[in-house]
């Protein structure tokens, strides 16, 4: 067992704000919350402690309140018996699970080049984009179903607990999965076709014609059009060398084979050569393609479809999707790095949303001085620090524990440590 004696100043400061935290806000009880598996990490430890369960609410304010978990987790499934080892003993008493999408900033193409704030930003427009044009529309899933939270890391959850979902299996989840993610889906057998007369007069011939569907066709087919409108106004509105990197991170994830000389010649040609706007214009306000090449016109139909796709990546989220027995941090809990809260959030207060100043839990005061072990900025709330590697830094306890929880920084001064939340 694990003692205040054997934890570094770092690992005591944080366990004591945790702690101080958890005695006057627990995170809510899940729905179900007696059949879930519940799982932690201790402080100062690597070791995941998992099978648990809870009977009632007092072993539940238990976990919180005598273990004082770095992170805490519980499982999407539901089981007859949730401390039951081995697994494959606990997995006969499965009762279903709920559905639910974890999207970090990760699985964003190009997010990696962004800083902390913008990868927060962009991800959150992709999860927006998972409700509402796909979750709600094309699933039907009603509104008071659909439990979000952020994260309190780079990311947001969303849990479906509609009743008649939670016995899929793991290939109707994948199934799902497929759908969002836009696999499978080929953008050209979309397209209209029509035959048109096209030439100068006493020259003109029929030809076949390309043409998008409408904007308000169901499916993928209203998801592309509108893609398609949206993207380029997004390409018209940034400079030329980040359009040109969209289009290529982009191309990229869907699988096209394309380089950067491509993704550079399809902006010139809807931005840059002689006719760049008719075709355009063409292709937004009557929907015909057919002023692209063939392959530039196939390979932004890949491009469109990918960006009209929520990336829910290749490690974290697909299996979270699609297993029926998965963990995940517990909505209303801390974060044991970022020490941010994984909020739950309604729909009307999600847009609005700022992560580094709404999920910030911890108190302002009492200031605490902390040595950075690096170079680094911390921007929280009102406050926003740049510092040297060494440098001793005086900051909102909030923001200490940002920087501890993350390991930019370490506690020296032995009184830190026995400082009074």
């Amino acid at each position: 067992m694990i003692t205040m004696a054997d934890m570094s100043p770092r690992e005591m400061f944080l366990k004591r704000a945790f702690q101080r935290f958890y005695s006057k806000s627990l995170p809510p009880p899940p729905l179900r919350f007696t059949l879930r598996e519940y799982a932690y990490f201790p402080f100062n430890s690597n070791m995941m402690i998992r099978h648990l369960s809870v009977r009632n609410l007092d072993d539940y304010k238990t976990l919180y309140l005598q273990k004082v978990p770095r992170h805490v987790y519980y499982s999407s499934a539901f089981y007859r018996r949730p401390d039951q080892q081995p697994m494959e003993e606990k997995i006969k008493g499965w009762l279903g699970a709920e559905l639910i999408f974890d999207l970090d900033s990760d699985h964003i193409p190009g997010a990696e080049n962004l800083p902390y704030p913008e990868q927060l930003k962009e991800v959150k427009r992709f999860f927006v984009r998972l409700i509402d044009e796909f979750m709600i529309p094309d699933f039907g899933i009603d509104q008071k179903y659909l439990k979000i939270n952020f994260s309190g890391g780079r990311g947001y959850h969303l849990h479906v607990i509609d009743p008649a979902l939670f016995t899929l299996d793991s290939h109707q989840r994948r199934e799902i999965v497929d759908y969002i993610t836009g696999k499978g889906i080929d953008p050209e057998a979309l397209l209209h076709r029509k035959r048109r007369r096209v030439g100068r007069r006493g020259y003109e011939k029929d030809v076949e014609v390309y043409y998008l569907p409408s904007k308000d066709s169901w499916g993928w087919s209203g998801k592309l059009r509108r893609a398609a409108e949206d993207f380029m106004k997004e390409l018209g509105e940034s400079d030329e060398e980040d359009a040109v990197e969209e289009i290529y991170e982009l191309a990229k994830s869907a699988g096209i084979g394309w380089g950067r000389r491509r993704a550079e010649r399809l902006y010139e040609m809807l931005f840059l050569t002689p006719g760049a706007s008719m075709r355009r214009r063409k292709m937004l306000e009557e929907g015909v393609l057919d002023t692209l090449p063939d392959q530039y016109r196939k390979g932004l139909l890949h491009v469109v479809r990918e960006y009209s796709a929520v990336h829910l990546g290749g490690e974290t989220d697909e299996p979270v999707t699609t297993d029926t027995k998965r963990i995940i941090r517990v909505p209303g809990s801390l974060h044991g790095k970022s020490t941010l809260l994984a909020k739950p959030l309604t729909l009307e207060e999600l847009e609005p949303f700022d992560p580094l100043s709404d999920a910030v839990v911890l108190p302002e005061s009492p200031e605490v001085v902390v040595r950075a072990v690096g170079r680094g900025t911390v921007a929280l709330k009102d406050v926003k620090v740049s510092f040297e590697e060494g440098e001793e830094v005086p900051l909102p306890f909030y923001a200490a524990a940002f920087l501890l929880g993350t390991g930019m920084a370490v506690l020296e001064r032995e009184e830190e440590v026995h400082k009074k939340i």
